[in-house]
């Protein structure tokens, strides 16, 4: 039976590859043929100014260049000498990224930079200073269900009432507290594996010039414990505290597991942040999903905040993202630490890709899910091929490492037969029949491959 419409979703793991394509005509073809209604996609969000730096991640090293940071630096915090941006015109961003990376290239930056930075950093004058010992100093941490989600979202409502930075400090504490209970859970990362202590800053706002809602360092003295910059007009938002604080605090266990790592790859480091701070709270949703879903040829490793959707795409294959993001944090390499997510596996790799059509294909596998991501409907456009009815050569299909590559293939011809790269991982749907394979050949519509590569 021919096929007038085909969806072939591809991810590739180690080097460069893809699948090749060939197509012929039967000698008694038929007439029969179906066809897909294609949804409306969406074409990626306008990239900021912001997001251009965030996006020269090195897909290497998952960090940013010492020009990059420093950018990336003085647009949330203020001028530097010798740095030249254009205006910031993205209201409130967490700035974690930011200070980490240029502190990694501190020592790279002349004196008159450096004394700029450390300026920058500074509180202002009446900051509000509280330290936490998370789980009262060493006593026995409740369990989740002391705490059950909706107490936890129950304190938001007190930002309404709250005025002044030592209410709003109050808040951020209480928020903290329950946020720390919620991560030491059994079920998350287990009890006693917070910080030792976090030192909570509360400016009463940005200084001029300075455009950021907060960030966190692992403290000077002890990499174990942490420093929390929380913006006190931003607490005021009960619809978005949630999130920050959430944020923030994640960084602080990360600091806790690591000892304060300072190059972290940040599709770790921000990437499992904003997920975790996603997936505890449900006031207020990350907007870097839009990013997630629309740019599914974006390599993994140069991602930063949007590499959420990586962390939902392990618990949808059966993987606590908690019980293995310690391993990542330690691993001496992205690829060390994509191997310890367990993101390796077939489970994982064999849907991962198909998963960017978000339910246009029927089936599990071809949609996405993760928390908060059904305020953000936008979908990634696949690629349109036409596949003529006689390609006796092939055509290849290329896919960068650690990517993902989506089409729509059109075709009047009766047969395609898809040669599979031994390192690609590729998936066919024509909405009724589908089907999955790695290092081995499909030919469509027949699903001939060989019994021994069945398993992959």
């Amino acid at each position: 039976m021919p096929r007038s419409f085909v969806a072939i979703a591809t991810i590739t793991m180690l080097v460069w590859g893809g699948s090749s394509i060939a197509s012929r005509r039967q000698i008694t073809p038929t007439t029969a043929s179906t066809t897909t209604t294609s949804p409306t996609s969406s074409k990626p969000a306008k990239v900021t100014p912001v997001e251009r730096l965030l996006d020269s991640a090195s897909p290497v090293t998952g960090q940013l260049s010492k020009q990059a940071a420093l950018r990336l630096f003085s647009m949330l915090f203020g001028a530097v000498p010798g740095v030249t941006v254009p205006p910031n015109k993205e209201r409130g961003l967490e700035a974690t990224l930011a200070v980490r990376s240029v502190m990694a290239h501190f020592d790279e930056y002349t004196p008159k930079q450096q004394r700029a930075i450390r300026r920058l950093l500074e509180p202002p004058p009446g900051t509000i200073t509280v330290t936490l010992k998370p789980g009262n100093a060493g006593q026995p941490r409740p369990t989740a269900s002391t705490h059950p989600p909706e107490e936890r979202r129950n304190v938001l409502v007190a930002a309404r009432a709250a005025s002044g930075p030592q209410k709003l400090a109050d808040l951020a504490t209480s928020l903290i507290d329950k946020f720390d209970h919620v991560y030491q859970d059994s079920q998350r990362f287990g009890p006693g594996t917070g910080p030792n202590t976090i030192t909570l800053e509360i400016p009463p706002s940005a200084p001029s010039g300075q455009n950021y809602l907060g960030w966190e360092l692992p403290a000077p003295d002890d990499p174990e414990s942490c420093q929390i910059w929380l913006v006190a007009r931003d607490l005021q938002n009960p619809r978005g505290n949630a999130l920050l604080v959430a944020h923030e605090l994640f960084h602080c266990f990360q600091d806790a597991i690591d000892g304060g790592k300072a190059k972290v790859p940040q599709w770790i480091g921000e990437g499992s942040a904003e997920w975790a701070a996603s997936e505890v709270q449900s006031a207020q949703t990350s907007s870097w999903w839009r990013t997630y879903t629309t740019k599914p040829s974006a390599r993994l490793f140069s991602r930063t905040y949007s590499a959420l959707g990586f962390y939902a795409h392990l618990t949808e294959v059966g993987i606590n993202p908690y019980k293995v993001i310690p391993a990542m944090l330690r691993a001496d390499s992205n690829e060390a630490a994509f191997a310890a997510s367990g993101a390796n596996s077939n489970q994982f790799l064999d849907s991962w890709a198909s998963g960017y059509f978000r339910g246009e294909i029927p089936g599990k596998d071809w949609t996405m899910t993760g928390p908060g991501l059904a305020k953000y409907p936008q979908r990634a456009t696949p690629v349109s091929v036409s596949i003529p009815k006689e390609l006796p050569d092939g055509r290849p299909f290329a896919t960068k490492a650690y990517t993902n590559s989506i089409y729509r293939l059109k075709t009047a011809a009766d047969v395609l037969q898809v040669d599979v790269d031994p390192e690609s991982h590729v998936r066919i749907s024509d909405g009724s029949t589908d089907v999955n394979a790695h290092t081995t050949t499909i030919v469509w519509p027949n699903l001939i491959a060989p019994p021994e590569d069945v398993n992959g």
